[in-house]
């Protein structure tokens, strides 16, 4: 009786020994399958972070370029409206361009003035050169002449009073020779170096091409892609 009643107790023992191992293994089970998966989140998470790395700290730099008009005017035309997407060289708006037209126009003109005075200074060069080789000239006719008067005067063919009028003569053609280079070095002075290089001409270019500059900058251009903010303009 008392084997059976043993039996018996072990019998009850083996069984909940079985209940506690059957109870156990889901738990196990379950707890492996959440460290898989904590494990791989956590592999995910440094691979992504270095693939694509994501925070929503961010912030985005973004350049802003005021357009400011170059030259002043009138605003005819606007071409563009606020948030408007631009590409580089897009014309966003326009000056009156007639002031300025009218610049480029005189400034032509009076590069066409100069060009017609340094044809006026070449001319009185080549008058005062001119005037040079006559002086010249009439120079050596008069020292010829003079030679002559002196023989005579020697001779006593002549009087004293003649050779003194030769003489006079010839100082006088000395005289007008140096006026005649005087007169050539002025010319050429007041007309200055020959083509583009001369200062009147460099003038004249410089401020044509200050006008035509100014005249370009009455088109106001996109400087580059971007988008149109704070938009004001006084028309």
């Amino acid at each position: 009786m008392a084997e059976k009643k043993l039996k018996s107790d072990k019998e009850k023992e083996d069984a909940s020994n079985t209940s506690e191992v059957n109870t156990a293994d889901p738990v196990r089970k379950i707890s492996k399958y959440v460290l898989y998966v904590v494990m791989f989140l956590f592999v995910w998470y440094v691979i992504a972070d270095r693939i694509a790395p994501w925070t929503d700290q961010a912030r985005v730099q973004a350049y802003v370029v005021p357009i400011v008009a170059q030259v002043s005017g009138r605003v005819i035309e606007i071409n563009v409206d606020k948030d408007q997407l631009v590409h580089p060289g897009d014309v966003l708006f326009k000056i009156d361009p007639a002031d300025y037209e009218l610049a480029v126009e005189n400034a032509e003109s009076a590069l066409e003035l100069a060009g017609q005075k340094i044809g006026a200074g070449t001319a009185t060069v080549t008058t005062a050169q001119a005037g040079v080789v006559e002086a010249e000239t009439n120079l050596e006719h008069m020292k010829v002449q003079s030679v002559r008067v002196y023989e005579l005067e020697k001779q006593q063919v002549l009087s004293e009073s003649d050779g003194d009028k030769a003489r006079a003569k010839v100082k006088a053609a000395e005289a007008q020779l140096m006026s005649a280079h005087a007169q050539l070095e002025k010319a050429k002075q007041a007309l200055g170096e020959k083509g583009n290089k001369n200062p009147r001409i460099r003038s004249a270019i410089a401020a044509l091409k200050k006008t035509q500059l100014d005249l370009s900058r009455t088109i106001i251009v996109a400087p580059s892609l971007g988008g149109i903010t704070n938009l004001q303009i006084d028309v």
